[in-house]
């Protein structure tokens, strides 16, 4: 079996498309995945498959929230190896002694490259004081000042094929991957 971390796009996100993620399990149980956790209300789901396509996982939950909760949401499956490449791989990783480092760096997760355009309105908002890192799926967000005044936060929070997370949350994920 291999594990996975799960990340739904939207849920539980003021007030809309509210999963209580203990029912989620339950549902997610039927699908035969073992060793589930969430962490947090926000859709981030930690388990073990022996399916190892990302692609038929990722629909498969899609499905289930879909039929069970009436939510078409973006869902992203990783295997854990994966995820634990992206950790490695920060390039913010000189700013880690900003007392606010884990609050200031971003980490969206992509189902797919960006296209040009999206790329395009990301290079339009940007400001001199943000800094971004893309690979083929992810995109690493440093945001100096305030996050949720940022336009370039917002741009990227539209991606329909996308999902950020702080890295506060990635490191919490990846310790209960750990246990």
């Amino acid at each position: 079996m291999q594990k996975y971390i799960t990340l739904l796009r939207g849920i539980n996100v003021a007030g809309k498309n509210k999963i209580k993620m203990a029912e989620l399990i339950i549902h997610l149980q039927t699908l035969g995945h073992q060793n589930l956790q969430t962490y947090i209300q926000s859709g981030n789901i930690i388990f073990s498959s022996d399916e190892n396509n990302t692609k038929i996982l990722s629909e498969q939950i899609h499905h289930l929230i879909l039929t069970q909760y009436g939510y078409d949401i973006s869902v992203i499956t990783i295997p854990s190896l994966e995820y634990e490449q992206c950790i490695a791989q920060n390039p913010f990783i000189e700013n880690q002694n900003d007392p606010n480092y884990l609050k200031k760096l971003n980490l969206t997760f992509l189902s797919k490259p960006l296209t040009e355009k999206e790329i395009d309105k990301i290079g339009e908002v940007i400001t001199d004081t943000e800094i971004i890192e893309f690979t083929d799926n992810t995109i690493y967000q440093w945001y100096p000042h305030n996050f949720c005044s940022s336009k370039l936060a917002n741009t990227i929070s539209k991606i329909p094929t996308g999902t950020t997370r702080n890295w506060n949350t990635i490191q919490k994920i990846q310790e209960k991957l750990e246990n």
